[in-house]
């Protein structure tokens, strides 16, 4: 039942993701994209901080990472990873194990913060 809490909590935070935080999520996507290492790591804050950590049962710090998966073949136009997870917190599971907070997704994006024409990655 835990188990299926936490992955509910996961699906959650990534259906509110896209229509709650699109401002915050763009500027890091767009700094992951744009910065010379391809990624970004940061503590999430704010109020989708606030409610992910309400919906989870923590007061753990929410770590976002953000980071280059391939290059696209529009000019500077990537495929990002966008990590939420926990480190070091454990959550239990229903068959008396423990298991990390990880959930994410990939999407295609260009420097104006639009997908790509073509999403075909090399």
């Amino acid at each position: 039942m835990k188990k299926r809490a936490l992955i509910v909590a996961g699906l959650s935070l990534m259906i509110w993701l896209p229509a709650h935080a699109q401002q915050d999520w763009r500027a890091l996507i767009l700094g992951a994209l744009q910065s010379p290492t391809g990624s970004v790591d940061t503590v999430l804050t704010g109020p989708y901080a606030d409610q992910a950590k309400q919906g989870l049962k923590t007061n753990e710090d929410i770590r976002v990472r953000v980071s280059t998966v391939a290059s696209l073949p529009q000019p500077g136009c990537k495929r990002m990873e966008v990590l939420m997870y926990i480190p070091d917190k454990k959550f239990p599971t229903t068959d008396g194990g423990e298991h990390e907070f990880r959930t994410g997704f990939q999407l295609n994006v260009c420097p104006d913060g639009r997908p790509p024409e073509s999403s075909d990655a090399k």
